[in-house]
């Protein structure tokens, strides 16, 4: 997994965009072309990176990796080369990669989210128990943690916010997340790393649970 901090608005530099355009298929520069400019460099630089850093994992050309990453659709590598995950906020980009499914989330640790309100909408009882006691930054500390995790256990699934946030389970501290009526179990792995909060989602099967690795690019 990797973290490429410091993307500050995530606006194309012409240097930026000169490599940028070394690394992306044919198809995403005609994607990337009908988006809106804001919305156009966020999708060109993730893109980029994501084809430049799995390209120096499996040793190819950038552009020659099998990579399907459609605007709004989660990224899929071709039968055979494993599985990627995307995250990106305000001024950072996560990309994950495991041989098989996963999904990765980050927000910035200062973010600031209705904390009490998301907890009592969107978690389960026993989560809104473990909180029970903590208010004020303590609380939204949890509660993003929390939220973070069940985001890529939605990726994992390939799901939807609206549909699946309230149905994964995931304890404070806990290293397993369960979705109550899909009936899986999932490894999480969490970390906070300079301004940013990390997890990652891997089936809980014993020959998936891998330590993860995370990179800074």
């Amino acid at each position: 997994m990797w973290l490429v901090p410091q993307l500050q608005g995530w606006h194309e530099s012409p240097q930026q965009g000169a490599q940028s355009q070394e690394c992306l298929s044919a198809q995403e520069t005609a994607w990337a072309a009908a988006l809106p400019p804001r919305r156009r460099d966020r999708y060109r630089l993730s893109r980029a990176w994501m084809r430049w850093l799995l390209g120096n994992l499996f040793s190819v050309h950038p552009r020659d990796l099998p990579l399907q990453a459609p605007p709004g659709l989660p990224p899929e590598l071709a039968r055979g080369w494993g599985a990627v995950s995307l995250s990106h906020c305000c001024d950072a980009l996560l990309v994950g990669w495991a041989p098989d499914r996963l999904g990765v989330d980050l927000e910035r640790r200062d973010r600031a989210v209705p904390a009490r309100a998301l907890a009592e909408r969107f978690f389960l009882e026993p989560e809104r128990r473990a909180l029970q006691g903590l208010e004020g930054e303590a609380l939204r500390e949890a509660v993003l943690d929390l939220w973070v995790v069940k985001e890529a256990a939605i990726k994992w699934q390939h799901g939807s916010i609206a549909r699946d946030l309230s149905q994964w389970s995931c304890q404070p501290e806990a290293d397993l997340a369960v979705h109550r009526t899909g009936g899986w179990t999932l490894a999480v792995r969490r970390w906070q790393v300079g301004d940013w909060t990390l997890a990652m989602t891997r089936s809980a099967r014993p020959e998936a649970r891998q330590a993860g690795i995370l990179c800074l690019a």
